[in-house]
């Protein structure tokens, strides 16, 4: 705590007990060299400092930044006060201490205490949160102190996995070249490659590789059109479920060679994950915030409860825990009603790894693994859908 008065700094230094705040014990060196800045060398350097023996506000700016350096800080308050001829030097130490709260990443709470006309004019021009009160300036210190904790943030950083990116590299510049979206072998192939798990899977360009498929896949199977001409293969009756016989994959072979303008170029043979909740997982490129992860329940739930979370890659694993637990509908997947909970785990893993491919490969524009098969022990991808950008 940096004030330029004794007594608002022990009423302050209280108000940071009732936020929870320790006072951070400045070293005898720190102290020493503060003292040397005194001018009658009374005032005895503590934390709340007292700056009252000081009126050269270059000095308070100095002083600042020493406390900001101090690794140990987490925040400061500093508390100024200014009569009529010290308005535009103190405007000038405001701004300053804006540019080194950004400089070291470090919240300074400002209280300033002057007339109605300069505070509102410092308010207007410097635009940085100026309060009147320390217990007001501390409770914001206390918010921005909270929410950092709750993400892990200072803690945690976000985890870096072994990927084979330039496998995933070769796929996108292929498609990129040819000027078009990844088809869905591809997509399989670029998370997989980040490590997210995918539900088994054939690419059959010929009816008679049907067999071959099915007796490596197991039945039941879905059978999917690949085609760079139909990216929302549902909406087009291009995902046929329920396969159980070669009769029957025959048959929805040859109706999805017949839906796209030109034939298809292959049908995936997938088998049907049993079991399990759906759930979303997803990124976009904000033209703001750059890439964004989604999570939310899929299936019947994502039109009944309309809900997902959003966070700014790459995110840390509290992150990725907080973007499930803070859905209402987590406990669907923590079970309900007797059901087995879903592997909560695995799902954190998959959204780190989505993170961390949207984070290296900026030429994707959106991913949408819809539906992650959520399980007792494990998750899977069922479908996926990359675009890239035009």
């Amino acid at each position: 705590m940096l004030s330029r008065s004794g007594g608002i700094a022990i009423v302050a230094a209280d108000s940071a007990e009732t936020h929870g705040f320790e006072l951070y014990p400045l070293s005898d060196a720190f102290k020493d060299q503060v003292h040397g800045y005194f001018r009658a060398h009374v005032i005895q350097p503590t934390n709340p400092l007292d700056l009252g023996d000081l009126f050269d506000f270059d000095l308070y700016t100095t002083i600042l930044e020493e406390v900001l350096k101090i690794e140990a800080v987490d925040g400061v308050l500093f508390q100024h006060g200014a009569v009529a001829e010290e308005r535009e030097p103190s405007r000038r130490l405001i701004t300053a201490a804006r540019e080194l709260s950004f400089r070291y990443q470090k919240p300074v709470a400002l209280c300033y205490l002057t007339d109605e006309e300069e505070l509102a004019y410092t308010k207007r021009t410097i635009g940085y949160p100026i309060f009147t009160e320390p217990f007001d300036a501390l409770g914001a210190l206390a918010v921005s102190r909270d929410h950092y904790l709750r993400q892990g943030i200072q803690k945690e950083r976000p985890p870096v996995f072994a990927v084979d990116r330039a496998r995933v590299k070769g796929i996108v510049q292929d498609a990129l070249r040819e000027k078009r979206d990844l088809l869905l072998p591809e997509a399989f192939e670029v998370i997989q490659a980040y490590g997210i798990p995918v539900a088994r899977y054939q690419v059959v360009h010929q009816k008679d590789e049907l067999k071959r498929a099915l007796d490596e896949i197991g039945k039941p199977v879905a059978m999917k059109i690949v085609s760079p001409e139909i990216s929302h293969k549902s909406d087009a009756g291009g995902v046929i479920l329920n396969i159980h016989h070669l009769p029957e994959a025959e048959e929805a072979y040859e109706r999805i060679k017949k839906l796209s303008g030109k034939e298809a170029s292959a049908v995936v043979l997938q088998e049907m994950v049993s079991g399990g909740k759906e759930v979303i997982l997803g990124t976009k490129q904000d033209p703001s915030f750059g890439p964004v992860v989604l999570f939310g329940l899929g299936g019947i739930y994502v039109e009944i409860l309309q809900e997902s979370s959003l966070r700014v890659a790459p995110i840390s694993r509290p992150e990725a825990e907080e973007m499930i637990s803070e859905l209402k509908a987590s406990r669907i997947l923590r079970g309900v009603r007797g059901e087995p909970p879903s592997d909560i785990n695995a799902m954190i893993d998959c959204l780190l790894r989505l993170s961390q491919l949207a984070v290296d490969f900026p030429e994707i524009e959106g991913i949408d693994i819809n539906p992650v098969m959520a399980l007792e022990k494990g998750a899977v991808a069922v479908d996926c859908r990359i675009v890239l950008k035009e």
